[in-house]
């Protein structure tokens, strides 16, 4: 298109054509002007008659000037400045720029160029847009340093040239220029546009699957034409579904057919030009920078079956003659459309199905009646390290231990046998050999020729597994020792008198505090006290045999659970833990050369369930119980309760200790 021609010069600053500066560093004339300024600060500076005759009658304006702090100090102006700024050169004697009429921005703006011209020793040329007393005019001013007064202030001469007629000039030439540029990129364009005709059609016509079809029209259209931003939607249900797209960072995949400009398009069936996106609030955008957009609609039969939208950025305009190009090729998509339909519909169910076993989160796996696989999906093939052509045609035993595969085995044959769906966990090593644990769901299918299958989806809970485990154990766990908290510690209790009430299998219980454990938190603080703590669950470890439970109770007592134990038994084991703390003190480090051993010793209360001791709240009383009469007796000892009163360990006579209840047993 061509453009209208530019009625004004705003913005055509670039243009500065070469100018020869009336003065110099070395011309007598300046040199003249100088020793001038210097001796008759109040006289005019220009005294030399044939100088000052050619500077009056110069056209261009000029003149002598001086710089203060926040103004310009005008000390000589010619004819053709005074005309410029309206007033005559007598009266702009020693006259501020701000008194001439010059705007304050105007006068800094000069101001810079002074300054610059000062700094560099060369003269500076710039633009300067004044208005007169009838129009605005566009100058190019050329200052120069030359001097300083007596008192110190830099002096400058200035030259102004009036550009105004010179830059309509160069306007009017771009705009000639700028209607053969466009005039000829008209041209071009018709030709990629036969071109984007041609490739289009041939892809139409040798192609069945749309979206080949699709992807060389949108890539073509990119290249050819030069859109930047071009995508194709479907229609499918109440979305358009992306199918392909060029020049988006970020794309919506899915646009609902009430909403936007697509929307609109596909629901009336007509195409859309939008010059100014920003103008239209429900346009809906990718990308933040788009100016204007194309929706056309694509249609099978009387039917919109989708959208070919385009867009574009970087401030380029879209016009009709866009609209009607992309018009075009649009019939060529719908007609592709139209052919490749049921291509597409018998394409689409295989490939949906493969899209979801193989993007699917869980491994999915199908064996025949003889546990020989048939299918495996790509996250199973990932998982073990093994391809499809390993597995098919093969069975268990081909990859894993026998004893496994034949448990895995029963699990299918349930499903064969009963046709229902089961659940089971089963314990599977990956490709690095590490177990997994596997949720595997199994449930009964039947292919096209009426054979009975085993279809199975498998999902890896060995993380969850882990997690599970790690919360209990924060659940049943004390912080500082590690041990059994209480409420565990009950319910080991409760568990061991269940047994006894219903089977007679005996349980006792040790209750052990650590005499004058106070001592230790006074005389070294409470972090050596929670070590001395941590040493005592860490030693009861060692005394005890693995069918034994120990558990804080709380403070400094702790208890150990002893099923099949009877109470002679279990105030022996005491006795023995007794004598194993006692003979071994809690080393303290106290400094790079010596050991602080501090001596400890434990009061242990023992009781077992019995006829009258039957629950857990009576067993746990029985043993506090003990533990005060050890305590009450002065420590260090180990106490039986039983009906008739607590028993200390050396009233009990027994034998040596059954080899099962020693440690490692």
């Amino acid at each position: 298109m061509l453009r209208p021609k530019p009625e004004s010069t705003a913005g055509l600053n670039s243009y500065s054509p070469r100018l020869t500066h009336p003065y110099s560093r070395g011309n007598n004339t300046i040199k003249l002007l100088d020793n001038n300024l210097d001796t008759a600060e109040q006289a005019s500076p220009l005294s030399d008659a044939s100088f000052r005759a050619i500077f009056e009658i110069a056209p261009n304006p000029m003149g002598v000037v001086e710089l203060l702090e926040d103004d310009i100090l005008h000390l000589a102006d010619n004819a053709a400045a005074g005309q410029l700024f309206n007033h005559s050169p007598q009266w702009m004697l020693r006259k501020r720029a701000t008194e001439i009429g010059i705007p304050s921005d105007a006068v800094c703006q000069w101001l810079g160029h002074y300054r610059k011209s000062k700094s560099t020793g060369l003269p500076q040329r710039f633009e300067y847009a004044h208005q007169t007393a009838t129009l605005r005019v566009l100058l190019l001013v050329t200052v120069c340093h030359i001097g300083n007064s007596p008192t110190g202030r830099p002096r400058f001469s200035y030259v102004a040239e009036d550009v105004t007629s010179s830059r309509r000039t160069q306007a009017a030439l771009q705009w000639r220029v700028h209607q053969y540029e466009e005039l000829h990129a008209d041209a071009e364009r018709h030709q990629r546009e036969l071109a984007l005709r041609d490739k289009v059609r041939t892809a139409v016509m040798q192609e069945l699957d749309p979206s080949a079809v699709i992807r060389t029209v949108v890539e073509s259209i990119a290249e050819i034409l030069g859109y930047t931003h071009v995508g194709i939607y479907l229609v499918r249900g109440r979305m358009l579904e992306l199918q392909h797209h060029v020049g988006y960072d970020d794309v919506i995949t899915h646009i609902p057919l009430n909403r936007g400009i697509m929307g609109k398009v596909a629901r009336t069936g007509k195409s859309i030009l939008l010059e100014d996106v920003s103008k239209e609030p429900t346009f809906i955008s990718a990308t933040n920078d788009v100016v204007s957009e194309i929706c056309v609609p694509l249609f099978e039969g009387e039917k919109v079956a989708g959208i070919l939208n385009v867009e574009s950025t970087g401030g380029l305009r879209l016009t009709r003659d866009d609209l009607e190009t992309i018009i075009a090729m649009s019939e060529f998509i719908s007609i592709a459309l139209g052919r490749a339909r049921l291509y597409a519909e018998m394409k689409e169910s295989k490939e949906r199905f493969q899209a979801f076993m193989n993007n699917s989160p869980a491994l999915a796996f199908i064996k025949d009646a003889e546990g020989k696989y048939v299918y495996v999906n790509e996250p199973f093939e990932r998982a073990f390290g093994l391809s499809a052509s390993d597995l098919i045609g093969k069975n268990n035993t081909c990859w894993l231990p026998e004893k496994l595969a034949m448990h895995i085995q029963q699990h299918d044959q349930v499903v064969l046998s009963t046709g229902t769906i089961i659940e089971v966990t089963e314990t599977i090593p990956t490709a690095n050999g590490v177990p997994h644990d596997w949720l595997v769901y199994k449930f009964p299918i039947s292919d096209a020729g009426g054979q009975q299958l085993v279809g199975s989806v498998a999902i890896d809970i060995t993380v969850r597994k882990q997690a599970e485990d790690e919360l209990h154990q924060l659940a049943i766990r004390d912080e500082l020792t590690g041990l059994y908290n209480r409420r565990e510690m009950r319910r080991l209790i409760e568990e061991a008198a269940e047994r006894f009430q219903t089977y007679g299998h005996s349980a006792a219980l040790i209750m052990l505090d650590i005499d004058h454990f106070k001592l230790v938190n006074d005389n070294y603080g409470h972090k050596v006290g929670d070590r001395v703590l941590q040493w005592l669950a860490q030693m009861l470890h060692t005394q005890i045999n693995r069918l034994h439970s120990l558990a804080r109770y709380g403070g400094e007592e702790l208890a150990i659970i002893l099923p099949d134990t009877t109470e002679s038994e279990a105030l022996a084991i005491a006795e023995y833990i007794r004598e194993a703390i006692a003979a071994h003190p809690y080393r303290l480090s106290r400094s790079s050369d010596r050991m602080l051993g501090i001596p400890l010793t434990v009061s242990l209360g023992v009781a077992a369930l019995s006829g009258d001791i039957d629950c857990e709240d009576a067993l746990i009383a029985a043993a506090d119980a003990a533990l005060y009469e050890a305590k009450r007796q002065g420590r260090n000892r180990a106490v039986l309760f039983d009906s008739e009163g607590p028993t200390t360990m050396t009233f009990l006579t027994s034998g040596p200790l059954r080899s099962d209840l020693l440690p490692g047993h």
